[in-house]
């Protein structure tokens, strides 16, 4: 028997938990992240925008909505998207010109603690991120931005071939040979986004008490 307007296409899905749930998954590092740091970017209005790594159906998506942005990862995009630029590019290499890509306003979010761990095809390399924040910091004009963010954790480790989890004084000795750290903000256990955190605290000594958190950096480039 058919069903009025879609012939005979009707076929038992069940979906039987949506009903009891809130309206839409929010807490999450990525939707809060994402949008968070987007918003940012909007607020300073910059004249061109690079990212690494970060999603694109998320945060990339929420800035080409109203701007060009160009983005690298070391995996292929072959779909065409309007407002952005794609280029193929493996941020562990040292070698490459990455002056010469540089702007005032760079991105990379959750993306810098999987590098060296083969998971997207990359060569293993346990020092990979420092490598990649090197790099990063090569992409990022004298007094630019630099937009991070990782996970985080009381507890530091790599979940291999996952990603690594940091403490926040580890993250924090990395960046401060080429970065000014201008604002914190940290999406909790309970994947609260907490803002405008005071980096050198108490609190922020023992990671806000996190198992797996995520810590967003915003960073100024150092004259060098």
């Amino acid at each position: 028997m058919g069903v009025v307007g879609f012939g005979a296409g009707l076929r038992i899905f069940p979906q039987v938990g949506e009903r009891y749930s809130e309206a839409g998954s929010v807490a999450s590092h990525y939707f809060q992240m994402d949008l968070y740091v987007a918003q940012l970017i909007w607020a300073s209005k910059p004249s061109e925008h690079l990212d690494v790594g970060s999603r694109i159906d998320g945060f990339v998506a929420h800035v080409a909505s109203w701007m060009e942005i160009l983005v690298l990862d070391i995996r292929p995009l072959e779909m065409v998207i309007k407002n952005i630029t794609f280029k193929q590019a493996d941020l562990m290499d040292g070698s490459a010109d990455w002056e010469s890509m540089a702007t005032g306003s760079v991105s990379c979010l959750h993306a810098l603690e999987h590098f060296g761990l083969g998971r997207y095809g990359d060569t293993l390399d346990p020092l990979a991120h420092e490598k990649g924040l090197r790099n990063l910091a090569r992409l990022v004009k004298s007094d630019g931005c630099l937009y991070l963010a990782v996970p985080v954790s009381v507890n530091p480790r790599i979940e291999f071939n996952a990603h690594r989890v940091f403490s926040f004084p580890h993250l924090r000795s990395l960046v401060e040979g080429a970065f000014e750290i201008r604002s914190v903000a940290v999406v909790d256990d309970k994947g609260q986004l907490q803002r405008d955190l005071d980096e050198l605290s108490d609190d922020a000594n023992q990671t806000w008490g996190c198992h797996y958190g995520c810590v967003i950096l915003t960073l100024r480039k150092k004259a060098s």
